[in-house]
């Protein structure tokens, strides 16, 4: 399965570059052209500093990263390279002698590096990318201490899709925009998948607000979380989302989550 995951994105990957390169010299084109000026570089931001954490009783999930433009501009379509480090700890079932039973907690950690691009599609502002991760997580022993395993290497791939788009007439909420944010990122080394998708009303200028839908999968840990966001806040530079609601790990008991996203532009 995750083999042919892999043939869809990369196929995905080529195809969507192609497209972008195209886009992109006809953009420039019209750059150049009479009357139109472009944007002088130092109003260009080419990188995004981002990071996150969601905290709940059976997981704590934590990461950070860098996006960096490859054309000057992170803002517009055009070629993109990623770094990130996401660190897990979450509380697991321990089977031990005379069939004692216990929750423990386990670390989990991945750096990733992507390359890919990002521009306009019908669908919203997409970003495909490709690249390398490492894993590195711990396993309980017999006497159920965790302890680090070593380092394993593989693909890694991440997809984003932001659509911002008027809602449509008799939704009633007026004349509002709508927002739907997709994010996938997947990786061969535990084999794991990361996947978020929200949706949500405008309640302000740029802000945000509407349910949201989230799943991590590893071969021996499943959970998933419903809540709600509050995306686009901002706090000087700094752009903020908010959400809460119930993660629900497979084997375990539910409990309640807290996360908050933040992510500024140089």
């Amino acid at each position: 399965m995750l083999r042919a995951c892999s043939s869809i994105v990369i196929a995905g990957l080529l195809a969507f570059a192609g497209n972008a390169i195209a886009e992109e010299a006809s953009e420039n084109g019209a750059q150049s052209g009479p009357g139109i000026e472009a944007p002088r570089v130092s109003d260009r931001h080419d990188r995004v500093l981002f990071g996150s954490v969601e905290l709940a009783e059976v997981s704590i999930f934590s990461g950070s990263g860098i996006k960096y433009s490859l054309s000057g501009d992170v803002e517009a379509p055009g070629p993109i390279a990623m770094a990130m480090t996401n660190i897990g700890a979450t509380r697991e079932r321990w089977e031990g002698p005379d069939d004692f039973v216990a929750y423990l907690p386990r670390l989990t950690r991945i750096t990733r590096v992507y390359f890919g691009r990002q521009g306009n599609t019908p669908l919203g502002f997409l970003t495909l990318a490709g690249g390398a991760e490492i894993l590195r997580k711990q396993e309980f022993g017999a006497d159920a201490l965790p302890r680090w395993q070593e380092p394993k290497v593989g693909a890694a791939f991440l997809g984003e899709l932001w659509r911002e788009a008027p809602l449509p007439d008799g939704t009633g909420f007026g004349d509002r925009d709508g927002l739907i944010h997709v994010s996938v990122m997947a990786g061969t080394a535990a084999p794991s998948v990361w996947a978020r998708v929200a949706g949500g009303v405008a309640v302000a200028d740029g802000v945000f607000a509407g349910p949201e839908l989230a799943g991590y999968l590893e071969p021996d840990y499943r959970e998933w979380r419903i809540g709600a966001h509050v995306t686009g806040m901002r706090l000087g530079p700094l752009h903020l989302r908010f959400s809460g609601g119930m993660v629900m790990p497979e084997g375990g008991r539910s409990d309640v989550y807290l996360g908050l996203q933040g992510h500024f532009l140089r």
